[in-house]
C-alpha cells in the first residue's frame, strides 16, 4: 500500500501497538504525538465491550488542488 498522499493509523497484531504510515515526517510526528495514547485508550475500552482491536483502521487523504 502506497502512503504518498495519506496518513494511515492501524493496530498491528504482530507489534501489539499502533502503527502509523505517513508521506511526510512532520505528518507522522504530529499524528503520533496527538493520537497514539487516545487511540490505545479507545481500543482498550472497545475491546472490553467485545470489539476486535485488530480491525482498527483510520485513514485520511490529503486534499488535491
Amino acid at each position: 500500500m502506497a502512503y504518498k498522499d495519506k496518513v494511515v493509523v492501524k493496530w498491528s497484531k504482530r507489534e501489539r501497538d499502533v502503527i502509523i504510515h505517513f508521506p511526510r515526517s512532520a505528518d507522522g510526528h504530529f499524528t503520533h504525538n496527538t493520537l497514539t495514547e487516545p487511540i490505545k485508550t479507545f481500543l482498550d475500552e472497545m475491546e472490553k465491550r467485545g470489539y476486535d482491536r485488530n480491525s482498527f483502521f483510520l485513514k485520511i487523504k490529503r486534499n488535491t488542488p
